[in-house]
């Protein structure tokens, strides 16, 4: 976001024993990983990974998980709305705009697979880590992780703790966000964490064809998550529930004037064609651009040490609602303009086995299917 911010921040805690954090600044080989399905060093792991923790996310108010490309060595295709098709790792991208097409890349957030465009990008906000991994990640992830992997960890309740903290931030073009969590240790090994997430920004941009209407390039988004967690001597069961309703600007498409080859071709549809409005207005013939989802998930988590290895069953549901409009020609003409409306409802379930030895013999294995 370009121009001034001011950011505060108030924390309390009421525990001797802070939450430690899974990134040491000062000690890189000390980072901790699960793209391997166990709890290990990045240093020690042997795949290319990028890991970013939450603590960075938040410093470079980065607004949400797909934001990870600008700090990752090849990956590209960042941009501001809720599309994954132009997400490209080392060069293999999926540029399917279909409602039946997925992208090459596979996004997991808690280990649940995220799915289609529309309900695969979310709001960064109280996140543990992000880990984005580069080249085939088939056999750890499984589906359409071909490409690679990004993995969004949130954090997790901590039963011997209670803390929580808000954060406030304002900017130029109305710019405001409030983002918040508190952790209640229940006792008994019982936890509960609720986070929320509140962000508004005005529009900068102006339709010249309905000067009337919402500035373009606005942002309006709300997020919550309530996690509730058991800590036994061999078991942690985690149940999280998340609602996203992200509304954004949509992407605004402006034609270029002097690009006389095609206006030219434009004008025989209408020999009186102009594009109106200054460098930073569009002039479309869509009154408003649409970019807004609704994600709505219920995910359980059950590990179990048994010893020498780790048992978990992950049981994923979500369901997702998308609209996306938006005008390829930039011009008033009434033609190149394309849209989506989307929903789905899905579940998924997977069982794993992970050994947890430090021998020369480290195996995993997986079971997992879509009804």
């Amino acid at each position: 976001m370009a121009g001034a911010m001011l950011t505060g921040s108030v924390s309390t805690t009421s525990s001797a024993q802070l939450p430690t954090s899974r990134i040491d600044v000062d000690e890189p080989r000390d980072i901790i990983v699960t793209a391997q399905r166990r709890s290990e060093r990045q240093i020690d792991v042997p795949a290319a990974i990028t890991s970013l923790s939450g603590k960075g996310f938040d410093a470079a108010d980065l607004g949400d998980t797909k934001a990870v490309i600008r700090f990752t060595p090849g990956f590209s295709g960042f941009a501001e709305n809720n599309f994954v098709d132009g997400i490209a790792i080392r060069g293999i991208v999926s540029n399917d705009y279909g409602l039946g097409g997925d992208p090459s890349i596979g996004i997991f957030r808690d280990g649940v697979h995220q799915g289609r465009t529309g309900s695969v990008i979310t709001t960064a906000y109280d996140l543990e880590r992000v880990e984005a991994l580069r080249g085939p990640q088939v056999f750890l992830f499984g589906r359409n992780a071909i490409s690679g992997a990004l993995a969004i960890v949130t954090k997790a309740p901590e039963p011997d703790a209670a803390e929580g903290y808000v954060t406030i931030r304002a900017g130029t073009r109305h710019r405001f966000e409030v983002q918040g969590a508190y952790n209640a240790a229940l006792g008994d090994g019982w936890a509960l964490r609720a986070a929320v997430d509140r962000e508004t920004e005005r529009g900068s941009s102006q339709n010249a064809s309905f000067p009337n209407a919402k500035q373009l390039g606005s942002r309006d988004v709300a997020a919550t998550r309530v996690s509730l967690l058991h800590r036994g001597n061999d078991t942690t069961v985690r149940l999280t529930g998340e609602y996203d309703d992200r509304e954004l600007g949509g992407t605004p498409h402006r034609a270029r004037i002097n690009d006389a080859a095609v206006i030219d071709l434009l004008r025989e549809l209408n020999p009186q064609l102009e594009i109106r409005g200054g460098r930073r207005d569009v002039d479309s013939d869509l009154s408003k651009l649409r970019d807004h989802s609704r994600v709505g998930s219920l995910t359980l988590r059950i590990d179990h040490d048994a010893g020498s290895v780790t048992l978990a069953s992950l049981t994923g549901l979500r369901a997702h609602r998308y609209r996306y409009l938006e005008d390829y020609d930039g011009t008033p003409l009434v033609i190149d303009s394309f849209g989506v409306r989307q929903h789905g409802d899905y579940a998924s379930q997977e069982f794993t086995a992970v050994s947890t030895g430090k021998g020369p013999l480290q195996w995993a294995a997986r079971h997992f299917g879509l009804p």
